[in-house]
């Protein structure tokens, strides 16, 4: 709901784009003129009654006398019909008891004897048609009032100058010469059960209006002009309800029209209601009412002779006739302050929503100018991206009414959690609306923090929100927004952070710079990968019993290094902490920066991958993949050393033999445990099959060892040193060729010792002495070995 009218009558999102994108249509009925001194539905059927000298006893005394005399034939079967609330049978059946073209008569000389006391009498009608007012000329509004307030408003509205609350006689459809509606040809005020101009009005023409039960037969059944209107009306546009009660005759009508034509399968979409509530009144009880009726409502209180009615319509029309004003002010106001979460529906954050999201993108694109050219203390509050990522989130997951489910108050089953676009039914959160407009309402902001949605950025508001958000790189609460997300951005959202960080970078911190480039280049990672959506191919071997080249290339890529955003909790010791040392918390506390395999969030499919390289009748498939698995390895160490998220590989425990034993849990949260696995057992295999390749492969990863990041690979050529199908005397040549990182590097224990237990049972006798010296003497001061 949005409070920008603050009158009282929350209208929902969706009603205000409706308008926004003109497929909003003002269905107006009798309640709207109630106040310029017209009567009801109800008032005008006792007054027709009276003209015609037919009595009614109309008393509350009557109708309980009514009510305990029902079980008989009554000798007055309008009463009957009256007391239903049925008011359009009772006049069929005064005009069947009173001369031709009498009730008719006396029914129009009643509408015309009451004009309105002043021009400023039919305000609501000039706003109604202000509102419904289209580019250009031409109005989206529907009534089933005969009497002639539209025509006076329009005529007060062209005296004011207020233009566009104005019609020509040319721009009108009355009953029953009425169309088909289309979004691309109606623009027209439609009388649809057809008007009364004045005192000329012919005769026939009143024949024309839709007064009775026998009018409503042939207008929505017999001839089917009307239901033929309302069906596709529906279809076409949503429907805004204003001036019915649940009772009225005419909702009774429209509501089995589109009933009977549900069946089709064909989308409807949803009709609101404005409703009014007395004190006191149930108000669960009339909502679940109307939507029996599949018509969502907007209750108000009615008090003062529904004056909050008038006041919200009023203020809806104002707004509308300030355009680009009325956003930019509502959406200034509300980002100028913090945000500050509530419990429940927070007004303020649908408020903005619609601010932003003006069709053209003018409002989001004034907004994202305003921050880049202003200093940083002077802009806007980023605070309020969180709450409109929520608002965007459950928009995108709440189940509204389907008009194919069984239940017209449950939606569909859907296994992906099914939700409503462009007032359609769609399955899949990451497929485009089945039907999609070129309008701003359904571009859903987490768009901009997920990969899968190109099409959705196109649209100007996504890319001025793009804008707007990287113009706050600088603060650490949307650091801490894309660390929620995981560091996931869309396309636009990264060329844009690119942007600004090279326009502003004497502005940021180093430690968000490097944050938004860890952010950038771990969507730029995800991109580059081969097959980020195809199913491992990796049973496709060659003669020589090696993968062939697309499953190579597929299973590699599996294990890709990705560099993934985390976000720990926030510890309160931490806090303080840096409060006390006058400290400002930085991004790391806060949102860590961590290494993943690209395939790690499907873990039966890389788990199946890798038990399947296990088996020995895939050993030289295993063994031709070491080098290529070492490189992904290697890759893998280098971002993480990157991104600071190497130091837990660094420790002593666990060795790379129990790897997967008991300890596994506590070395694998880095999420690329598999790959250290994987090298380690095709190292093994290699040098066993081929132990020349092996050790050119074994010098190659002792290179690597030699790097800031690379100690693991020492460890790794320390532990295939260690295995059965390793020559004791290569393992001796690489420990002593390569002390400084095989042998005094401490944090390679956990694999030298046992490879020092194995040499001391399998060395001749000269060889062990001259290894025993070596380590007795230890490491020369310099730390070359010598």
């Amino acid at each position: 709901m949005l409070p920008i009218l603050s009158t009282g009558v929350d209208l929902p999102n969706d009603v205000h784009q409706a308008l926004e994108e003109e497929r909003l249509v003002f269905f107006c009925g009798a309640g709207i003129s109630v106040y310029t001194k017209l009567p009801n539905f109800r008032q005008l059927t006792i007054d027709v009654f009276r003209r015609c000298n037919v009595p009614l006893a109309e008393s509350a005394e009557r109708r309980a006398d009514f009510c305990e005399t029902f079980a008989r034939l009554p000798d007055k079967p309008w009463e009957v019909a009256f007391w239903q609330d049925k008011f359009d049978r009772a006049l069929g059946l005064l005009e069947v008891q009173t001369s031709p073209g009498a009730m008719r008569r006396y029914l129009s000389e009643r509408l015309l004897e009451c004009p309105p006391e002043t021009e400023k009498d039919c305000g609501l009608h000039q706003d109604l048609l202000e509102l419904s007012a289209l580019k250009g000329v031409g109005h989206r509004l529907v009534t089933t009032n005969f009497d002639n307030r539209f025509h006076l408003a329009s005529k007060a509205a062209k005296a004011s100058g207020r233009h566009r609350a104005s019609f020509e006689p040319s721009q009108t459809w009355e009953a029953p010469r009425i169309a088909t509606p289309r979004a691309e040809s109606w623009r027209s005020l439609t009388f649809l059960h057809g008007r009364i101009l004045g005192q000329a009005t012919e005769p026939g023409g009143l024949n024309d209006l839709v007064i009775t039960s026998a009018d409503f037969g042939r207008a929505y059944l017999q001839d089917g002009w009307a239901a033929r209107f309302v069906v596709e009306l529906f279809r076409e546009f949503t429907v805004l309800f204003i001036g019915y009660s649940i009772n009225d005759p005419v909702m009774t009508y429209l509501v089995d029209a589109i009933a009977m034509d549900h069946a089709s399968g064909r989308p409807f979409r949803q009709p609101y209601a404005l409703v009014g509530i007395e004190a006191g009144a149930n108000r669960k009880a009339t909502a679940s009412e109307w939507r029996s009726k599949r018509v969502e409502p907007i209750l108000y209180d009615s008090a003062n002779d529904h004056d909050d009615l008038r006041k919200t319509i009023a203020k809806w029309a104002e707004l509308h006739r300030g355009g680009f004003d009325s956003r930019f002010g509502q959406a200034l106001e509300i980002l100028s302050k913090p945000y500050e979460p509530k419990s429940g529906e927070d007004q303020n954050v649908t408020a903005l929503v619609w601010a932003l999201t003006a069709p053209d993108g003018s409002v989001a694109k004034a907004i994202a100018n305003s921050d880049l050219q202003s200093a940083p203390e002077s802009r806007t509050n980023i605070s309020w991206l969180r709450a409109l990522l929520a608002w965007s989130d459950n928009r995108s997951n709440t189940p509204v009414h389907s008009t194919r489910s069984a239940d017209p108050l449950r939606p569909p089953h859907n296994p992906f959690g099914s939700f409503c676009v462009d007032g359609y039914w769609i399955g899949d959160p990451l497929s485009p609306p089945a039907r999609r407009n070129d309008s701003g309402s359904h571009i859903r902001l987490t768009h901009l923090f997920e990969r899968a949605a190109r099409g959705f950025e196109e649209h100007p508001i996504s890319w001025h929100l793009a804008r707007w958000i990287a113009a706050h790189l600088y603060d650490r609460e949307l650091a801490l927004i894309v660390a929620e997300r995981n560091g996931k951005i869309s396309d636009t959202l990264r060329d844009e952070i690119v942007r600004q960080i090279e326009h502003a970078r004497d502005q940021l911190p180093e430690d968000l710079v490097r944050f938004w480039r860890i952010v950038v280049f771990a969507h730029d990672q995800r991109g580059n990968r081969l097959h980020e959506t195809q199913p491992v191919m990796h049973r496709h071997l060659t003669a020589e019993g090696g993968l062939d080249a697309e499953s190579r290339a597929r299973f590699l890529d599996r294990f890709e290094p990705i560099p993934s955003i985390r976000e720990p909790a926030r510890q309160a010791e931490e806090a303080r902490d840096a409060d006390a040392e006058g400290q400002e918390a930085g991004v790391n506390p806060v949102a860590l920066p961590v290494i993943q395999l690209a395939d790690y969030s499907d873990n039966y499919q890389l788990a199946e991958a890798i038990e399947w390289m296990q088996q020995s009748e895939q050993q030289s498939a295993l063994a031709d993949l070491a080098a290529d698995l070492g490189e992904c390895l290697a890759k893998t160490l280098r971002i993480a050393d990157w991104i600071g998220d190497i130091g837990p590989l660094l420790g002593h425990r666990p060795s790379l033999a129990s790897l997967f034993n008991a300890d596994r849990e506590e070395f694998g949260r880095r999420k690329w445990v598999d790959l250290v696995y994987l090298c380690r057992d095709a190292m093994a295999v290699l040098v066993a099959q081929n132990p020349t390749a092996g050790e050119r492969l074994l010098s190659r990863w002792v290179e690597y060892a030699r790097q800031p990041w690379g100690i693991l690979f020492g460890r790794l050529v320390l532990h295939a040193c260690t295995s059965d199908g390793c020559s004791p005397e290569l393992g001796l040549r690489f420990l002593l060729g390569n002390r400084e990182v095989l042998l005094w590097e401490t944090q390679v224990e956990p694999e030298l010792n046992p490879l020092l237990e194995s040499l001391g049972r399998r060395l001749p006798r000269d060889q062990l002495e001259e290894l025993v010296e070596v380590i007795r003497k230890g490491p020369s001061r310099q730390g070359s070995g010598d």
